[in-house]
C-alpha cells in the first residue's frame, strides 16, 4: 500500500463499504480530469512513442515529493523498532510512578 489514500481505503472499507464509495463516486473520477481538451498524439500500441515522457504531467503542481507512509512502509523493521521501543519506554515511566 502506497500513501495514505490507500491506506485508509484499505483498513475503511470493512467499516463502511457505501461510504467510501460514495465519496470516490463524488470525487475519485472528477479530481483526476482537467478543462483542458485532450491534444492528438499517436499511441503506443504497436511501437514505443517518441521521446521521454516519463512520471511528469499536468498533476505536478498537486504532487509531493515526499511521503510519511511510504517511507515507513518501505523502512518497516526501523519504524517497527522505533515504535516498540517508544513503547516500553512509555510503559517503563508508567511503571516507575
Amino acid at each position: 500500500m502506497v500513501g495514505v489514500p490507500t491506506l485508509i481505503t484499505v483498513l475503511g472499507n470493512p467499516f463502511a463499504p457505501g461510504l467510501l464509495m460514495r465519496y470516490l463516486a463524488r470525487y475519485g473520477y472528477g479530481s483526476q480530469q482537467t478543462g483542458e481538451p485532450v491534444r492528438p498524439r499517436d499511441g503506443n500500441l504497436f511501437s514505443p512513442v517518441e521521446g521521454d515522457f516519463g512520471a511528469r504531467g499536468a498533476f505536478d503542481e498537486r504532487s509531493t515529493s515526499r511521503s510519511p507512509h511510504l517511507y515507513l512502509t518501505t523502512h518497516r523493521n526501523q519504524a517497527l523498532a522505533l515504535g516498540t521501543s517508544a513503547a516500553a519506554l512509555g510503559v517503563a515511566k508508567m511503571i516507575r510512578k
